[in-house]
């Protein structure tokens, strides 16, 4: 005999008696997701259909519902997003390109850094493409004969790699990608990192520019020394012959 308002806080029951007069209009309720607190405030979620109750005669006359308690699935859903939630923003503010692509090689996740190396504007903008549409042909095909050992089951650690710039210039990457597997561990896929190595790539070029030019100093004193040691030599015989005679 007693209402949602003798039941429930007037917040809630309010809500409950709006949906219940939509019903007892003819329109059903199926499947809605709702919620109320316990006696002590802790939050339960209800799957919710409500639909007419009709006499012999067809008129409305109530209605009957039907409550599923889903609490657990929606504090897994909560949790789920939450980690999800984190995982994206590191994935998004790291330095390193991270992505995903499908066993069709499609990509299906990319971070900022990844969306600079392919010139798109968003995420949107990469996602379904391969990298056929992205790359050169020559570096698409050797992403993809490398790509196609990691769906394979081997994992590709630490290889360097370049991508062009837009000016054409050649951008290195230290590049690791795992295969991404399904629940079942089926591999559906893999997931990329690559951190940027420019930097170094060019203190290592410099240096080696260096130790060039240092070793072709090196060898240039060297000779220099042999002329000296032969023309002291020469002098010192030229000067003696005299002397003898």
């Amino acid at each position: 005999g007693k209402s949602d308002f003798d039941l429930f806080p007037p917040d809630i029951a309010e809500k409950f008696w709006a949906d219940d007069q939509s019903v007892l209009k003819g329109q059903p309720v199926l499947n809605r997701e709702e919620f109320l607190f316990d006696e002590q405030g802790r939050k339960h979620w209800l799957m919710t259909s409500k639909l007419p109750l009709r006499d012999q005669n067809g008129k409305i006359i109530g209605l009957v519902g039907i409550g599923r308690d889903i609490t657990k699935d929606k504090v897994a859903e909560e949790a789920l997003a939450r980690e999800r939630s984190l995982l994206r923003t590191l994935i998004d503010n790291l330095p390193d390109c991270i992505y995903a692509k499908d066993a069709g090689g499609r990509k299906i996740l990319a971070n900022p850094a990844d969306l600079k190396n392919l010139h798109c504007e968003s995420e949107a903008e990469a996602i379904g493409k391969t990298d056929f549409d992205l790359f050169p042909q020559e570096l698409a095909e050797k992403f993809w004969a490398a790509d196609q050992k990691v769906i394979q089951g081997e994992p590709v650690i630490n290889r360097e790699e370049y991508v062009l710039n837009d000016k054409g210039e050649k951008h290195w990457l230290l590049t690791s990608k795992l295969p991404l597997r399904d629940q079942s561990g089926k591999i559906v896929g893999l997931v990329g990192i690559g951190r940027d190595i420019t930097e170094r790539k060019r203190a290592e070029d410099a240096l080696r520019d260096s130790e060039e030019k240092l070793r072709q100093s090196a060898t240039q004193l060297e000779r220099s020394n042999h002329e000296l040691q032969d023309f002291a030599y020469v002098a010192s015989h030229d000067l003696q012959e005299p002397l003898r005679k």
